[in-house]
């Protein structure tokens, strides 16, 4: 049989082949060749080289449809902005009744993208960071991505135990528990993942969705007016985050409205020991 000579380029050795083989070898080049010039078409975010392609998503803009105001939808909403998508809104109070049938579960808020029909603010947010290639197609990034989204929708919930302090001396004392020592804590926590990683972002040398919902959560807590830059500017490797996230994509094109939860303190100081004793009473924190 007639042979084929050839020349390996890593390492410049000479391999014969016999015809068939050679022929078989140049069937795969031709494959190889196609699927290469096929991911050429391909769209890659320069963010964190996640893969997203007009065939995996609808082309008509995303909407969003919620009820009012609502910090849980501005982390989507910036999601959408950090990855520069152009997507509709529906910022007018609506009645979930009026999208019952439309919505998964019957209820507020919806993400509706073409055939895609989402509820749930996890699933939403991490659709939208694929979207905005965002969000890592490596397991285990995507993996700690959902470990930060998910830790930074706990910190933002505890929020909410200001709306269920009725009295002036239980507001008190939920918001110096979250001034003094649940913020400063959970910076610190946030920013020994950073420093244990020797990084600045939660995605290495490149943001990622998951910097991306701390800014957002970040900017909640900012607009209460508890101090929340005062406590970040304890923690250089989160304040980094923080600006990066600032210019990424159309973030500063971000409109934030009015605070969900404003800080307003009861005039009436407490003492130590009322706070401890008015926080414990019936909260779970």
């Amino acid at each position: 049989k007639f042979q084929t000579a050839i020349t390996c380029v890593g390492n410049h050795d000479t391999i014969l082949f016999t015809t068939t083989q050679y022929i078989s070898i140049s069937k795969m080049f031709l494959v190889l060749k196609a699927q290469t010039e096929e991911a050429n078409k391909i769209q890659i975010s320069p963010v964190c080289s996640s893969i997203h392609t007009e065939s995996i998503f609808p082309s008509e803009k995303p909407r969003l449809i919620y009820s009012g105001q609502s910090c849980h939808i501005d982390i989507c909403r910036v999601l959408l902005h950090a990855g520069s998508i152009e997507f509709d809104e529906s910022q007018e109070a609506v009645s979930c009744y009026a999208f019952q049938d439309e919505a998964p579960f019957g209820e507020l808020p919806l993400l509706i993208h073409g055939n895609v029909k989402l509820a749930q603010a996890g699933a939403i947010n991490r659709y939208c960071a694929r979207l905005g290639g965002l969000y890592p197609e490596n397991p285990m990034e995507a993996s700690r991505v959902d470990m930060i989204h998910d830790r930074c929708l706990d910190i933002l919930s505890k929020l909410f135990l200001t709306k269920n302090a009725f009295d002036g001396e239980r507001q008190n004392a939920v918001w110096t528990f979250l001034r003094d020592s649940f913020l400063p804590s959970e910076f610190g926590y946030l920013e020994k993942i950073l420093a244990e990683s020797d990084d600045n972002y939660f995605g290495g040398d490149e943001l990622n969705a998951a910097d991306v919902v701390f800014y957002a959560v970040y900017r909640v807590y900012e607009q209460t007016g508890i101090g929340a830059s005062e406590i970040l500017d304890n923690f250089a490797r989160l304040k980094v985050s923080i600006d990066g996230t600032r210019n990424l994509g159309k973030v500063k094109d971000f409109v934030w409205g009015e605070s969900h939860f404003p800080y307003k303190p009861c005039v009436a100081a407490l003492d130590e020991s009322k706070i401890k004793r008015s926080l414990f009473s019936g909260y779970s924190l």
